[in-house]
C-alpha cells in the first residue's frame, strides 16, 4: 500500500518527508488515498496542477488551514468543556481568514476538510477524487465534494459551566434577615440552648431598640410623605381653572366640598367659643362689683374685730385682778389675822373697781357685737353672691372646654377628610399622568413615597429579623438556666446546712 501526494496526486512512498513529483511537503496528517501495489507508479498531472502561481499559493493557503482545522477538531473532540470553547473560538478564526482568502478554484486542484458554519463538521473525503471547497460560496460549483459529516454541538463557554443560579426574592430576604438578625445557627442539640437563649435574649433587646427607632423615623417619614402629596394637591387645586385639568374636575369638586366643610366646622366653633367668652366676661365683671361691694363691708368689719378684741382683753386683764385679790383675801382670812384690817379693805375696794370695770367693759361689747354681727350678715350675702357666680363661672369653663374640645375633634375631622381629598386628587393626577404640570411638588411627592416606602422595609425587615429566631430552643435553653440555677442553689444551701 502506497500513499498518493494530496497536490498532485502521484503515488508517494510511505514515509517519504516529500512528494518527488511536485516536492510537497508530505506529513502522516496529509498522506492521503492509499494505492495498492498494482496501481500504476505514476499518475499523470491532474488539471490545476502546473495552475498559475497565485492560484498555487491560493491552494497552499487553502491546505494549510485545513490542516489547521482537522488537528483542532480533533482536539475538541477529545479535550475537556472548557478546552474546547477556546478551541472552538480558534477554529472561528480560522475559518473566517481562510474564507477571506479563498476564491473560486480549477476543478481538479485537491481539497481537504474544513469547519464551516456556526457548527463544527469533521468532514471525511468520499471515494471519489473530486476536489473539497471550504466555504459555502464554494458548494455550488459544478465539480463540488460528496462528503460525509459529523456534527457537534456548539461548545459552551467557559463561564456558562460556572454560575450559579440566580437568587429568589424569597431567599434574599431570608438571607438579609439572617446576617441582619445575627442570632447565630440554631442549636443542634440541648446543651446548646443555653448560650442560645442567653444570646439571642442580649441581641433581641438591642433589634427591639433600634426597631423602636425605626418606628418613630417611619411615622416621621410618613408624615413627611403625607403633607408632600398634600401640597401636590394643593397645587393642583389652585390650577382648577386651568383647560389641561378637565380631567380632574370631579375631584375639584370633592376637594372643594372638604373644603367648605372645614370652614364651616371652623365658623360654628369660632361662634360658639365668642360666645363663651361672652358670658366668661360677663359673670367677671359681675364677680369684680360684688367683691367692690364687699371690700368696705370687710374693712369695716376688720375695725370692729379690733375694737372688741381690745375690749375682750382688757375684760379679761380686769378679771385676773379680781381673782388675785379675792385669793389675797382668802388667804388673809385664812390665818385669822386681824392685825391688817387696813389691807383687807385696800383689797376688797381694788376688788370692787376691777369688777365695776368689767361691767363697763360688758356694755360696751354688746352693741359692738350687735355690729359686728350684722356686718358679718352682710358680708355672707355678697360672699354667698360671690361664691355663685365664681361656680358659674367655672362651668362657663368646663363648658368651654367641652366645646373647644368637640370643636377639635368636628374641625379635625373635616380637615382630614380635606387632606384625604387633596390626596385623592395628587395620586389621581399621578396615575393620569397630570401631575408633570407640578413638575417640583410631583418630584418631592414621589421621593417623599420612596423613602417612605424603603423606610417601611427596612422596619419589616427588622421586625422580622427581631422575631427570626427559635422559639422553641429559646424556651429550652431558659427553662434549663433556670432550673440548672435553682438546682444549684439548693445543692449549695443543702451542703452548707449539712455542714
Amino acid at each position: 500500500m502506497r500513499d498518493t501526494c494530496p497536490r498532485c496526486m502521484a503515488e508517494v512512498r510511505p514515509g517519504s518527508v516529500a512528494c518527488g513529483g511536485c516536492g510537497y511537503r508530505m506529513t502522516s496528517s496529509t498522506a492521503r488515498r492509499p494505492v495498492s501495489a498494482d496501481v500504476p507508479a505514476a499518475r499523470p498531472t491532474p488539471p490545476g496542477a502546473n495552475a498559475a502561481p497565485a492560484v498555487q499559493h491560493q491552494h497552499r493557503v487553502q491546505r494549510k488551514a485545513t490542516s489547521q482545522s482537522m488537528a483542532q477538531s480533533a482536539r475538541v473532540v477529545h479535550a475537556g468543556a472548557n478546552q474546547a470553547a477556546s478551541q472552538a473560538a480558534a477554529q472561528h478564526r480560522v475559518h473566517g481568514h481562510v474564507q477571506s482568502q479563498l476564491q473560486p478554484v480549477s476543478p481538479g486542484a485537491a481539497q481537504m476538510p474544513g469547519i464551516m458554519g456556526n457548527s463544527m463538521e469533521l468532514e471525511t473525503f468520499a471515494d471519489t477524487g473530486a476536489s473539497v471547497p471550504l466555504d459555502d460560496p464554494l458548494r455550488g460549483s459544478p465539480a463540488g465534494p460528496v462528503i460525509d459529516t459529523i456534527s457537534l454541538p456548539p461548545p459552551k463557554s467557559a463561564g456558562q459551566a460556572h454560575v450559579a443560579p440566580p437568587e429568589s426574592q424569597q431567599q434574599v430576604r431570608a438571607r438579609s434577615i439572617k446576617s441582619l438578625a445575627e442570632y447565630g445557627e440554631q442549636p443542634k442539640n440541648i446543651f446548646q440552648t443555653v448560650p442560645y437563649f442567653v444570646r439571642v435574649m442580649l441581641r433581641r433587646r438591642e433589634l427591639q431598640q433600634e426597631l423602636s427607632q425605626l418606628a418613630t423615623q417611619r411615622k416621621r417619614i410618613d408624615g413627611q410623605a403625607d403633607d408632600a402629596l398634600c401640597a401636590l394637591g394643593e397645587v393642583l387645586y389652585a390650577l382648577r381653572n386651568d383647560p389641561r385639568t378637565k380631567p380632574l374636575l370631579q375631584q375639584f369638586r370633592v376637594v372643594a366640598e372638604a373644603h367648605e366643610q372645614v370652614g364651616v366646622k371652623e365658623a360654628a366653633g369660632q361662634q360658639a367659643s365668642a360666645q363663651h367668652k361672652q358670658e366668661l366676661a360677663r359673670l367677671t365683671r359681675e364677680i369684680a362689683k360684688a367683691d367692690f361691694e364687699v371690700s368696705p363691708l370687710r374693712k369695716r368689719e376688720a375695725e370692729l374685730q379690733a375694737r372688741e378684741d381690745s375690749l375682750k382683753s382688757q375684760v379679761k386683764k380686769r378679771e385676773g385682778l379680781v381673782r388675785k385679790a379675792e385669793a389675797e383675801l382668802e388667804k388673809i382670812r385664812a390665818s385669822k389675822d386681824f392685825t391688817a384690817p387696813d389691807k383687807i379693805a385696800m383689797l376688797e375696794a381694788e376688788r370692787d373697781a376691777h369688777s365695776g370695770e368689767i361691767q363697763s367693759f360688758n356694755v360696751q361689747l354688746l352693741p359692738l357685737q350687735e355690729d359686728l354681727g350684722a356686718l358679718r350678715r352682710e358680708i355672707a350675702k355678697h360672699m354667698g353672691t360671690i361664691s355663685a357666680l365664681r361656680e358659674e363661672e367655672s362651668a362657663v369653663n368646663r363648658a368651654m372646654d367641652r366645646e373647644q374640645e368637640r370643636h377639635r375633634m368636628t374641625t379635625g375631622g373635616a380637615r382630614s377628610a380635606h387632606r384625604e381629598a387633596l390626596r385623592a386628587l395628587a395620586g389621581y393626577a399621578q396615575r393620569s399622568k397630570l401631575a408633570t404640570l407640578c413638575p417640583a411638588e410631583n418630584d418631592a411627592a414621589i421621593d417623599a413615597a420612596d423613602r417612605a416606602r424603603k423606610k417601611h422595609e427596612v422596619e419589616e425587615l427588622q421586625r422580622a429579623a427581631t422575631q427570626s429566631y427559635d422559639a422553641e430552643s429559646y424556651k429550652r435553653g431558659m427553662y434549663l438556666l433556670v432550673g440548672g440555677t435553682a438546682a444549684f442553689f439548693v445543692i449549695f444551701v443543702a451542703l452548707i446546712a449539712v455542714r
